[in-house]
């Protein structure tokens, strides 16, 4: 269920963040040997999770999932000056994104969930931030567990 309609210059930043969730998602599967039946109506199936994330089917390693280039041509986008505005890295636009993805479209809290091992947690949380952006560059320094020490 989408909550806004994801405006078309945010479908780019939509579709990577799809593709990095799905390696989380497939990082976890591959750890996870949990059966469906044990759990019924306790989970998100597997299935659930395809379907929202448009059934990627292998995502590519984190390597070959870019940044989204800001477009040389044409209009601005709101997300660029917003974020710019901000003085947001790449990896502060992510989290940013991550942020703000289940206020867009609600189908990111069913992910969410399924991520985080619990129907009850359904928002993004810091530990989920480091698993889906593990590796990329900037990361360590904008989403850290030492920046949150009072």
């Amino acid at each position: 269920m989408t909550v806004l309609a994801i405006p078309p210059w945010m479908t780019s930043e939509f579709a990577r963040l799809d593709t990095l969730l799905a390696r989380v998602v497939l990082a976890m599967r591959m750890r996870r040997a949990l059966t469906q039946q044990e759990f019924r109506g306790m989970l998100v199936t597997d299935a659930q999770i395809d379907a929202a994330l448009g059934g990627q089917g292998r995502p590519p390693p984190v390597a070959v999932v870019p940044a989204p280039a800001p477009p040389e041509f044409g209009p601005r986008t709101p997300w660029q000056d917003v974020t710019e505005r901000l003085g947001l890295g790449h990896a502060e636009r992510d989290a940013l994104l991550l942020g703000l993805a289940v206020q867009i479209d609600r189908r990111y809290e069913a992910v969410f969930a399924y991520l985080n091992d619990s129907m009850a947690l359904r928002v993004p949380t810091v530990d989920l931030a480091m698993r889906v952006f593990e590796g990329l560059p900037g990361v360590a320094d904008a989403v850290s567990y030492t920046h949150l020490r009072a």
